[in-house]
């Protein structure tokens, strides 16, 4: 009888060098300056005024833009075609801009692109003595296209 050469025991140790190759190159640098607890935070902050006006309890809302973010079903029943833009000032100097455009396709059918902004810019950075080392700025997009 022929022994095979891809036995078990060679399956298990494949397996498990596989599983450390992949960790090993898909693993990115853990450094502080790209750590970021949560992805896409910026978004749970709502779009329109409408919307933020009934406490983001939007989804219930039909035939309009801002469907795109609270409820992509929505879009279906849009008769034109509409542009939403806004700008938010927020505390501490950041800001929240968003912009959406959406149209009817078909007799039950639209599309919508949207893209979200937040950031904060010319912050003064320091060093440990409290000496000035520049500007920092930082922002975060979201684009969506929906249908």
């Amino acid at each position: 009888m022929v022994k095979s050469w891809f036995s078990t025991e060679r399956a298990v140790l494949v397996a498990v060098l596989a599983c450390l190759l992949s960790i090993t190159a898909f693993s990115g640098s853990a450094y502080p300056e790209n750590y970021r607890p949560w992805t896409g935070e910026f978004m749970r902050m709502g779009m329109g005024a409408r919307a933020m006006g009934m406490g983001n309890a939007y989804t219930a809302v039909e035939g309009d833009v801002y469907s795109s973010y609270y409820n992509p079903a929505g879009l279906s029943t849009m008769n034109n075609r509409q542009m939403a833009i806004s700008f938010r000032y927020l505390s501490m100097d950041r800001h929240f801009k968003d912009i959406a455009f959406g149209s009817k396709i078909g007799p039950e059918a639209s599309f919508a692109f949207s893209w979200i902004n937040a950031g904060t810019d010319d912050i003064v950075g320091r060093d440990l003595n409290g000496n000035p080392t520049g500007s920092l700025a930082d922002s975060r997009n979201a684009f969506a296209i929906t249908f």
